[in-house]
Order: structure tokens, then sequence, then C-alpha cells
């Protein structure tokens, strides 16, 4: 699959995302919310292993090892998701998607200490333009947001919130890099979301939370599964094979574009506001994105 196309693809993917995820985290409890998309998006996954590739399913049931590796990444993502979740709610889903300004340094900085490709990709001169070219971009947005500026005692709550996730993740994307050498991405997608909904679903059965759905209507419980297996599509799939054949350096910042997807979609659906100074402002981390995506990989 084409580099780009699959980044622009991930981008809007995820621009659409962080609207629907703030949608249903005002309506469910984030236990629920959790344990109901995580199932839903890996019972899809792992049908379509059964009828396409049940081999590599069978093959990963068979390593000891890498089952082990799947439980401990759906345990990190347990608790990246519970902090994320809980931040978007208290948040907007601007606010929420903006924090890729903050994961990117970390994100790069953490994955530039143990992985040698990632370093030299980091170093490079055309990489190094593009993303301050984009970050730059991407920080007039963000200064240029009214939510930016909004101080309210919920509002730093869940951006407290947002930073634990973004920390857990830099940390997780480690894990799931290395494990894309030993197991395709679908596989460990499908594994990571199923045992990460079942400790959710766990929590959820232990807080009462989950029997709050049976007051719930059809149309609730369609949207929450929908959105389920929307997002872990988007943010699970795409996500794993872009950290595992582009890079987490890369991964984090096609990060910096979600905002502005997000931006739109929110404006659209959600009332949120756009400032016509933002529009240049995308503009500015656009070119900086692609700048930084088409460098050259390293030797």
């Amino acid at each position: 699959m084409n580099n780009l196309f699959l980044s622009l693809t991930y981008i809007v993917l995820m621009g659409f995302g962080f609207p629907l995820m703030r949608f249903i985290s005002l309506h469910f409890d984030v236990l629920t919310n959790n344990a109901v998309r995580f199932l839903a998006g890996a019972s899809v996954l792992i049908l379509g292993l059964m009828i396409f590739r049940r081999k590599d399913l069978q093959s990963l049931l068979k390593k000891p090892a890498d089952v082990g590796l799947v439980v401990f990444i759906a345990s990190i993502m347990t608790a990246n998701m519970f902090f994320f979740i809980k931040g978007l709610a208290l948040t907007t889903a601007l606010s929420a998607s903006v924090f890729a300004l903050i994961s990117m340094p970390l994100g790069i900085m953490v994955a530039a200490l143990f992985f040698k490709d990632e370093r030299q990709k980091a170093r490079q001169p055309r990489f190094i333009v593009g993303s301050l070219i984009a970050l730059a971009g991407a920080l007039a947005f963000i200064l240029l947001t009214p939510q930016a500026n909004d101080a309210s005692q919920d509002f730093l709550l869940g951006s407290l919130f947002l930073t634990f996730a973004i920390s857990i993740q830099a940390v997780q994307n480690l894990f799931i890099k290395q494990f894309t050498k030993r197991q395709p991405t679908i596989v460990i997608s499908a594994g990571v979301s199923f045992v990460a909904g079942l400790i959710f679903l766990g929590f959820a059965f232990a807080s009462g939370d989950i029997f709050s759905l049976k007051n719930e209507s059809i149309d609730w419980l369609a949207a929450l599964i929908g959105t389920g297996i929307y997002g872990i599509l988007a943010g699970m799939l795409f996500a794993f094979y872009i950290i595992g054949h582009l890079g987490i350096v890369v991964f984090n910042v096609l990060g910096l574009m979600i905002p502005f997807v997000t931006a739109i979609i929110s404006y659209l659906f959600l009332g949120e506001n756009i400032q016509p100074l933002q529009l240049v402002a995308v503009g500015v981390a656009v070119f900086g994105c692609a700048v930084a995506i088409r460098a050259k990989k390293p030797a």
C-alpha cells in the first residue's frame, strides 16, 4: 500500500474517530464504553481471521510467549484507553486530538532511545524541517482555538487524564513496533483488542456499570458497537500497521494532522468553532507533514 495514501487514510479516519468517541463517551460509562467497543472491534477482526487467515491466528495461539505479549500490551492499552476516554469526556473532541502535540516529541524521544532506525529517521534534515513546520502549524492552530483558554476544573482534570494516556501510549508503541516483526498486524490487533475488551468487561461487571446496558435503546447500543468496530479498525489496525512499517517517529508526525480533520467534523456536527486564521495554520501543517513523510528511509 502506498505510504502517503495509507497515511492520509489514517489521518482522515482518526479525524472522524475523535468526535465519534467523544459523542459516545458522554452517554456511556468509561468501563462499559470500552468493554463493548473493544469486544465489538475484536469480533470483526477475529471473524475475518477465521475466514481468510486462520493459519495466522493458529500460529499466534501456538506461541505462549506471543500470547503473553498480547496480554501485556492489552493491559497497557487498558490503562491508556481508560485515561483517554475519561479525558475525552471532560474536555472536547478537538482538545483530545491536539494532545498529539505532546505525544509527538515524547513518542519520538522514547522511540529514538530504543530503535536505531527511529534515530536515523529523526536525524534526517528533511524530516526535522518538515516536522518543525508541521509542529508550528499545529501550535498556531491550537492557540487560535477557543477551547485552548478553557481553565475550568473539568477541563484541567481531563487534560491531566489525556497526559497520562499519551505517556502510556509512548511506552506501548515500543512493544507494538517490536511485535509487528513477529506477527501480522491484524493478528496483533485482534488479540490485543479482544484481551483489552475482556479486562474492561471484568471491571464493568465488578462495578455494576455493565448492567446499565439493559436500559439502553437499540439505537444507542448500535451506535456503541459501530463506534467500537470503527475505532478498532482505524485506531488500532491502521495505527499498528503504520508503527510497524513506517515507524513510531512517522506515526507521531501523522498525529499532528488529526486535529485539523477533527476540527472540521467537530465544527459540522458538534458546534465547535473554527477561526479563519486556523485555515492558514492547516496549510502550513499539511505542507510540513508531507515533507516529513516523504523523507528517505534510513539506509
